[in-house]
């Protein structure tokens, strides 16, 4: 699976793409002026939550260092970091706004004469009129995503905006502005049924109805947010004397009888470095949390995040991102997004949603919409390693999983057969913080257990931890090989 992840992004080193780094987009180099001042008031976001550092984008709205985002952004946070186009760093103070309903938080920072963005009466929008989508993710320049205005709806009394074209997760929460350079929405997330589109922004006039309210209010620290209306509330991990939660009994060793605990997993962070054959190398970040729904229901919130370097060229060639939300207990329900941002002119943006429920998928990207039926317990395959992670403690001789690589269009069957025990030493924050690129780590001692997994004619050994969560330590195939660099597994890894 990973060496078919290669190919694609070397293969489309040759093809151009839509959205751009640095501030440009094709054909609006002439609205460069109009665009400076929103550019220099976009911000990027940090954010320190849960289970690792996640991304995104704002938008100062006033000198005084009230900036608008995306409330799925700032989720969990602990700790916001904001970076200006200016170089300027700051710890935001806390959210004076908070609305999972619109997808919409209000955040501040302390300043004065910093650079805010020009606000334009979004009620004044008209179908087909041509718009900019701003982002500036953490350790890049600005990205501009160019398209139509499609639509404006309303929705569960929500009104939405409905651009053109994709636009990248790292945008999420950045503004939104006319050809004037106006700022005219926000990048949010469309959420409906436990499903993500990111398509859509909220209209400015919806953030600018609560300015008003907002005065002389006292911000609230991220860690005392209690997140009232987010749709997902954090579970805690289990005891050990907690009965396990998934499909009761049988031996491990195909989907239907996958005697599954996934709460190990609620809280743990994976960092890997990934080197291939020639000069590409991938960072790689993985993250879980487990979510509890209003009507009670359990999911399981994967996140991964994908760097591609080229060693020769010195620099970055692209970012992957994949989230993915499966139902604990009901696996034919999941939904996944990803996105495909470039970082060179010659690679293509990509990116897709799949969702799978009441045994019918729906598979849609940029260049096709496909539709069927899935075999009853399939699992997306970039679910696999949380159900090997989730297996018991006693793991089976072997096990079958089938999977659905909506990708390819096709079902496979990967069998992992398991070896013999041994002891390794990971690398585990010095600090007990989260995983990074440049953490200061400390090596603990675990009992692993070897391991290989088979894909058609695909083979890659692996090494996996011996007691649940059973998260893969290490792997290996024919011209790739994967290095942890740095892990957080809460209850296992002091």
């Amino acid at each position: 699976m990973v060496s078919r992840a290669y190919a694609a992004i070397a293969a489309s080193l040759f093809t151009a793409t839509r959205v751009l780094a640095q501030s440009v987009a094709p054909g609006v180099g002439a609205w460069s002026p109009a665009l400076a001042r929103a550019t220099a008031a976009t911000v990027t976001l940090e954010v320190q939550g849960v289970c690792c550092n996640v991304g995104g984008s704002g938008v100062l709205l006033t000198e005084t260092g009230l900036i608008a985002t995306s409330a799925r952004v700032i989720e969990g946070a602990r700790r916001v970091r904001v970076w200006l186009s200016t170089g300027e760093e700051f710890d935001a103070v806390g959210a004076l706004y908070y609305d999972h309903r619109l997808d919409l938080a209000l955040i501040l920072i302390p300043g004065v004469g910093l650079p805010s963005a020009s606000i334009s009466n979004s009620d004044s929008l008209i179908v087909g009129q041509r718009l900019l989508a701003i982002g500036v993710p953490p350790d890049r320049g600005a990205t501009v995503t160019d398209g139509l205005l499609s639509a404006v709806r309303t929705e569960d009394g929500v009104r939405r905006l409905r651009l053109s074209v994709p636009i990248p997760l790292s945008s999420s929460g950045g503004p939104i502005v006319n050809e004037q350079g106006k700022v005219v929405g926000l990048v949010v997330a469309a959420v409906r049924g436990g499903t993500q589109r990111f398509n859509d922004g909220i209209p400015i006039n919806e953030v600018g109805g609560e300015l008003g309210r907002l005065q002389g209010r006292t911000p609230t620290p991220f860690v005392e947010m209690a997140y009232a209306e987010v749709a997902y509330e954090r579970v805690a991990v289990p005891s050990p004397g907690d009965s396990p939660i998934g499909i009761a009994g049988g031996i491990a060793r195909t989907n239907p009888v996958l005697d599954l605990d996934f709460r190990p997993l609620s809280g743990v962070s994976l960092f890997f470095e990934e080197q291939y054959s020639g000069q590409r190398r991938v960072r790689d970040r993985t993250g879980y949390i487990i979510s509890l729904s209003p009507g009670g229901n359990l999911a399981l919130e994967r996140t991964n995040r994908r760097e591609w370097w080229d060693q020769a060229a010195g620099g970055s060639l692209a970012e992957q991102e994949l989230q993915t939300i499966y139902g604990i207990g009901n696996s034919d329900r999941s939904f996944s997004a990803y996105t495909l941002r470039p970082l060179v002119s010659t690679i293509p943006t990509d990116s897709w949603e799949l969702h799978i429920e009441g045994g019918q998928y729906r598979y849609s990207s940029t260049e096709e919409v496909r539709e069927g039926e899935v075999t009853p317990g399939i699992v997306p395959r970039e679910m696999f390693s949380a159900i090997l992670a989730a297996l018991p403690d006693s793991l089976p001789p072997e096990v079958h999983v089938s999977v659905l690589d909506a990708v390819a269009n096709r079902n496979q069957e990967v069998i992992v057969r398991f070896g013999g025990h041994e002891s390794r030493q990971i690398p585990v924050p010095r600090d007990g913080g989260e995983c990074g690129a440049n953490v200061p780590t400390r090596n603990v001692q675990v009992d692993v257990v070897q391991g290989t997994r088979l894909t058609g004619t695909d083979t890659v050994t692996i090494v996996v931890l011996a007691r649940r969560p059973h998260v893969i330590l290490e792997g290996a195939a024919l011209g790739m090989r994967s290095s942890l660099k740095c892990a957080v597994i809460p209850g296992v890894v002091p």
